[in-house]
């Protein structure tokens, strides 16, 4: 009797196991920490499964860089947030690697994040070389990278 409830209780664990994935939100900001126009946290480490969402200021979106996102994962592109507090877009995020991304209108001035996704980075070399042909936000890759590492 002991094995059948503890063969049900892993049966009922593996099939419910994404239930206990976390929603973390990045706040899209006109002034933070590291400057105008960023995002907070602007380095991520998640695990798979989890949900990103963003949310903030005014005039601000996220948008997956393709060239800096694992194989076999899904590009996204958020709305342009209209009022403080607006979410401009939720992602699950279910391949593990490096995902790079950016504020469409406000890239140029550096607006950009990075999420690490699992413990297999297997894109980390692709992705920072993918940054040395990106026009805004060099320097911030740079230091957002040191984080995930």
């Amino acid at each position: 009797m002991k094995k059948i409830k503890l063969l049900s209780l892993l049966f009922l664990i593996s099939l419910f196991g994404n239930a206990y994935s976390a929603d973390h939100v990045v706040k899209m900001l006109n002034n933070g920490e590291d400057g105008m126009f960023v995002f907070d946290p602007p380095a991520l480490k998640i695990k798979v499964g989890d949900s990103v969402t963003w949310d903030g200021d005014p005039f601000h979106n996220s948008e997956s860089i393709k060239r800096m996102m694992p194989e076999g994962a899904k590009s996204w592109n958020g709305k342009l947030t209209k009022k403080k507090g607006e979410k401009s877009i939720t992602v699950k995020f279910d391949v593990e690697g490096v995902y790079g991304y950016k504020c469409t209108p406000h890239a140029m001035l550096g607006m950009v994040g990075l999420i690490a996704v699992g413990d297999s980075l297997t894109n980390l070399k692709a992705a920072k070389e993918a940054t040395q042909t990106i026009a805004g936000g060099k320097a911030r890759f740079k230091k957002y990278f040191s984080v995930i590492e």
